[in-house]
């Protein structure tokens, strides 16, 4: 399977900024921070425990991969890399009802990805809400969140990937709430998530899954209007 390079997506989110405070603020604060780690702990619980949760399960196989990767992407069709903005998020947002369960929650993430991509490439800002609103259910504050947290669903993989390998790129298929995951997780929360995933199993088979890495998945799906783009990937307001 060849696989041409993916540009340099950056994933950028809004950081809250902590501030100095009183004591008392700064005490709630370590709380909070208590708080946002046993999250993360029970959130970690959710990945595959060992081999056999890595292998018995949705995909399990090289071909497993390169068969959703088709899917995601609309590999059937090979004008896709001439179609304009509009045309190509219409027709994604067409194939919603092809998926359903985790296979539906990455398809909702590429659909969110492909959407920043666009805008960034002049499609604008009210066309991108209301291509990203054919498929993903929940109004105007629902739709926000999900924007905002791509980037960071993305880089929460990109630290995964670190200790699990490229394997990492599987859990959207895996963890039913990995996007919900997401939307609540601050800047705050990936030192914690760094302390905490050092603990977690590396899968012993390696497959081919650096293709499901979100980014990979949308300059496929644009195949090839990308070729020759480097965009930073960061929030639309």
């Amino acid at each position: 399977m060849n696989q041409a390079p993916a540009p340099n997506f950056v994933p950028e989110f809004i950081i809250e900024s902590p501030g100095h405070g009183t004591q008392a603020q700064r005490a709630t604060r370590r709380r909070g921070m208590e708080t946002h780690r046993k999250w993360i702990k029970n959130w970690l619980r959710k990945l595959p425990q060992g081999n056999a949760d890595w292998n018995n399960d949705f995909p399990s196989t090289a071909e497993d991969i390169d068969r959703i990767r088709k899917r995601l992407t609309l590999s059937h069709l090979e004008s896709r890399g001439q179609m304009d903005w509009v045309t190509l998020l219409d027709t994604y947002a067409a194939c919603a009802n092809q998926f359903d369960g985790r296979e539906l929650q990455l398809y909702s993430m590429i659909m969110v990805a492909t959407c920043h991509v666009a805008h960034n490439n002049g499609l604008p800002r009210d066309m991108m809400v209301e291509a990203m609103g054919k498929c993903i259910t929940g109004g105007t504050d629902t739709l926000r969140s999900k924007r905002f947290a791509l980037p960071k669903c993305i880089q929460i993989g990109d630290e995964l990937a670190k200790v699990l390998g490229v394997r990492a790129y599987e859990l959207p298929l895996r963890v039913n709430s990995y996007f919900t995951f997401g939307q609540h997780f601050t800047g705050e929360c990936f030192p914690l998530l760094r302390e905490e995933i050092t603990a977690a199993f590396r899968p012993s088979a390696h497959l081919p899954s650096e293709v499901l890495r979100i980014p990979n998945l949308v300059f496929d799906l644009c195949g090839g209007k990308l070729r020759k783009l480097k965009r930073v990937w960061q929030p639309v307001h």
